[in-house]
């Protein structure tokens, strides 16, 4: 994959994945676009159109919205701040398969010469999303503060 690290189904079933920093961290701005540009890279290698990311939405206390305009890419709007880490991956790959009006009907009948058959549009992006977020994942004793926050947003 084009910059996506590939996993099994078994991988991903077994926990390989599993690591409880990214269930309870949130993201930070570098974070968020790193996943953004994750799960685009592998919605592109599937042939979707890839929807611009962005943060927080504009319809207040909304998770998630998406934003159609004619003739250009949907944007996804994400809040990420103070969300857990799985929480945004979960919204932008959502956001994906809506912005692109993917259906599980329309998974299943989705060509094999797109992707495996192991893996649906959705579990391709998911696999994306979590090896993005498992790489991203605070390290054993980092604790996940609004000032580590601050100092990564300092360094970047």
């Amino acid at each position: 994959m084009n910059g996506v690290e590939s996993y099994t189904a078994p991988d991903v079933e077994s926990g390989l994945l599993a690591d409880p920093g990214v269930l309870t961290s949130s993201l930070n701005s570098v974070e968020f676009a790193y996943l953004a540009r994750s799960v685009g890279a592998a919605a592109e290698e599937l042939g979707l159109t890839v929807p611009t990311f962005r943060s927080p939405p504009t319809a207040g206390g909304a998770g998630r919205s998406i934003r159609r305009s004619p003739g250009q890419r949907a944007t996804v709007a994400v809040r990420y701040r103070s969300r857990p880490m799985v929480s945004v991956a979960a919204d932008m790959v959502e956001g994906v398969l809506q912005a692109c009006r993917v259906s599980s009907a329309a998974e299943r009948r989705a060509s094999d010469g797109q992707r495996t058959t192991d893996f649906t549009v959705r579990d391709r992006l998911w696999v994306a999303a979590m090896s993005a977020l498992a790489e991203l994942a605070p390290q054993q004793g980092v604790s996940d503060t609004p000032q580590r926050r601050a100092e990564d947003q300092r360094a970047a």
